[in-house]
């Protein structure tokens, strides 16, 4: 085999080193045409692409590619087949695709034949395609479908056992769907249960436990242990199905006394404290405390008792169980989380001495708790509360000399400046703001220049722009020929699967691979994945102190997307743009098919029942919730609630911001409670983490999309 794969390689060299990667003509008038063809394809126009494409008088195939895969992008199979078929050759390096192309076709065109003999060809002559197992499983999944149980299953067996196989998983989700039709219940449920215990957090591990309950389970009695009850119960647990989670959980508990019914009681409580149940899960968790359970269990049922007294705001309740807990245990785990919930506690009820002597017993006791940069925080925040100053830069000067990395460093390190231009020690605290402003660290760089350009003393300019750095001048141009071809004829799919076999090879050119997935995502208006690339990309930048991330990096991470309608909206709703896409980013990093955990949908992520309250207020009908996936909708009702919160709020952004994810009732009581009259303060003093953050989010990218695109501010007014 290895061989067999040389000569492959040898071939494939020898076809790149031979092939031209452009397209040139040497008439000139079809040369325009074929570049004005691919600039509407960049457009995603492929019909007009196409009425172009097919008048030029040239038959390699690298015309005929872009012709198929035209027709493809219209759905118009027969069509594409045909130019497909005319792509293939044993002197076009990118056959493989072609082919691969081709058995798609015919099997949506349900021409089972053809469509096998292609993915067979593929197979035999392109075992180092990327396609290679997928044409496989084709191959089977056809079999399936007409009945030819044999042979499906014989090709899904050895898939489901091949090495560094993508389908291993899905190769034997796909022999217990055959043991179904079968009716070998046994054999069906061998599988699904193998599935499910193997992982229990994956799409095919829910859907093995959909059919597992929908069909095997309903038509033989096959016995179920209580072993896979457990997993049937984590795979619920994990996707907020707890109602039925807590069904198989207690089917655990029943008539049994072992180490699988402590952990399904703990898990009961678990499951009641995510149902915000907190008495119930109280109540279940001191089962565990009167219960002969092992070590770990008992401990971590008493810390989680502490946990549900301080939701049910049973302060005084939550202390002494904590302090109990602290004492006796610690050695736990745990033991360093309830010193901190403690201290806490007493600082919410005011006694911050009882506090700051906690926090420093548990920095004390748990030097290497993840919890530690997080007290030593508290601790500086009580003292600049207090208005102890001088203490309050001596703690958080050491937060920031121990833990130089850890986001509450970058807190502290920004409010040491603070409280220096509160102490009217205005040369430090503009030598400071200006030095975090140029490290342009998350949030806190961009509210330093906040502070530089509002301060009446300060003669300094923040916000310099970005130099662009040699490396990026020639980003993405170090590419395998194969990819570069792929991607000059716009075949941006194909060239993502190209890219992802190259990134695992050895010596290869991480950077411009990522860059080169970036764009390719983004043409195929795949946003999300387009960031997460931008993302990878921008770590090259981040390790090397002292660089700062080229601009045009920078409007990869923070782009416009959607600008004609966010336009349209803002402009509708008098509200900034800006705003509006740096909600849309931190929401969804515009996805707009993304479903939250909790129900939210679409680009600025709306719950159904906040969707339909807006679409009576704006009128209109008809609505309904799968309307939040259509960017249109999504954003005009984003926008107008957004506009909304502004109202309420005194044309707040970091107000509007906290209440578009906390509710407005929460920001409201908060304002009441936390008594602040500085914005800032009131985002640092949020009590709930998600909330904070996100606040800070949206106004650190409101920030960059303002000092990036200032240029362009004309196209959004």
């Amino acid at each position: 085999m290895a061989k067999k794969i040389s000569f492959f390689l040898l071939w494939c060299i020898a076809l790149i080193i031979i092939t031209p990667t452009y397209i040139t003509f040497s008439d000139e008038t079809q040369d325009k045409s074929f570049k004005n063809a691919l600039t509407l394809i960049d457009e995603n126009n492929h019909t007009a692409a196409l009425e172009i494409l097919i008048k030029i008088q040239d038959n390699s195939p690298e015309i005929k590619h872009i012709i198929a895969n035209c027709y493809t992008k219209n759905e118009a199979w027969e069509e594409a087949a045909k130019y497909y078929g005319q792509a293939i050759s044993t002197e076009y390096v990118l056959s493989n695709y072609t082919t691969y192309h081709l058995a798609k076709c015919y099997q949506s065109l349900e021409d089972y034949e053809k469509s096998v003999q292609y993915y067979q060809m593929l197979v035999n002559d392109y075992p180092e395609s990327p396609h290679f197992s997928e044409a496989k499983f084709q191959i089977a999944k056809i079999h399936q479908q007409q009945e030819n149980y044999h042979s499906a299953l014989e090709i899904l067996d050895n898939l489901s056992q091949e090495k560094g196989s993508n389908y291993t998983r899905e190769a034997t989700f796909e022999m217990a769907r055959i043991h179904e039709e079968l009716q070998d219940w046994q054999k069906a449920k061998t599988l699904y249960d193998k599935l499910i215990s193997q992982n229990t957090s994956d799409l095919i591990a829910l859907t093995s436990l959909n059919q597992l309950e929908k069909s095997v389970l309903r038509s033989a009695k096959l016995r179920v242990t209580r072993k896979q009850l457990m997993d049937q119960g984590e795979i619920l647990y994990k996707n907020l199905r707890l109602t039925d989670a807590l069904k198989k959980y207690r089917r655990i508990t029943t008539g049994y006394q072992d180490e699988l019914t402590t952990q399904a009681m703990y898990k009961i409580g678990k499951t009641y404290f995510r149902q915000r149940k907190y008495t119930r899960a109280i109540s279940e968790f001191k089962k565990i405390k009167s219960y002969m359970a092992g070590a770990g269990y008992f401990t971590s049922a008493l810390y989680q008792i502490g946990r549900c007294y301080r939701r049910l705001n049973q302060h005084q309740t939550a202390r002494q169980h904590f302090s109990s807990f602290s004492k006796k245990h610690n050695w736990s785990k745990f033991a360093d989380d309830a010193l901190y919930h403690q201290a806490r506690l007493y600082e919410v009820d005011s006694d911050t001495k009882s506090a700051i002597k906690l926090y420093k017993e548990m920095i004390e006791l748990y030097r290497q708790s993840e919890l530690v940069p997080r007290a030593y925080w508290r601790i500086g925040w009580i003292q600049f509360k207090a208005k102890k100053y001088d203490d309050c830069i001596t703690t958080f000067q050491q937060l920031v000399s121990l833990f130089p990395q850890n986001g509450w460093s970058l807190a502290a390190d920004y409010w040491i400046a603070k409280v220096q231009e509160k102490q009217k020690n205005w040369d430090n605290a503009e030598k400071n703001y200006q030095r975090i402003n140029k490290s342009r660290k998350w949030y806190y760089g961009n509210l330093a220049g906040y502070r530089i350009e509002s301060s009446t003393k300060s003669n300094l300019i923040s916000h310099q722009e970005n130099s662009e750095d040699e490396h990026w001048k020639n980003i993405g141009r170090n590419k395998t020929t194969r990819t570069k071809k792929l991607m000059d004829l716009k075949l941006y799919a194909d060239a993502i699967i190209e890219l992802k076999t190259v990134i695992n090879t050895k010596g290869s050119n991480q950077r411009d691979n990522y860059y080169n997935l970036a764009i390719c995502y983004e043409k195929l208006e795949d946003f999300k994945k387009a960031h997460y690339y931008a993302e990878m990309l921008a770590k090259f930048w981040e390790v090397q102190k002292g660089k700062q991330i080229p601009t045009e990096l920078l409007r990869m991470l923070y782009p416009l997307h959607y600008k004609d309608l966010i336009n349209k909206h803002a402009t509708k709703y008098k509200i900034d743009p800006f705003f509006v896409s740096s909600m849309i980013r931190e929401e969804s990093r515009y996805n707009p098919s993304v479903i939250s955990p909790a129900g939210a949908r679409g680009l600025m992520q709306i719950m159904p029942q906040t969707g339909r309250y807006i679409s009576k207020q704006i009128k209109m009908k008809p609505f309904h919730q799968e309307m939040l996936f259509r960017p249109e909708v999504n954003i005009q009702l984003g926008t107008w609630y957004m506009k909304n919160l502004m109202t309420k709020f005194g044309n707040s952004m970091e107000l509007t911001s906290g209440a578009y994810n906390g509710g407005a009732n929460r920001i409201k009581r908060w304002q009441k409670n936390l008594k602040t009259t500085d914005i800032e303060e009131f985002i640092e003093e949020i009590p709930i983490d998600e909330t904070r953050r996100h606040i800070k989010k949206v106004i650190d990218s409101y920030r960059i999309y303002k000092r990036l695109y200032s240029k362009f501010a004309v196209e959004l007014d």
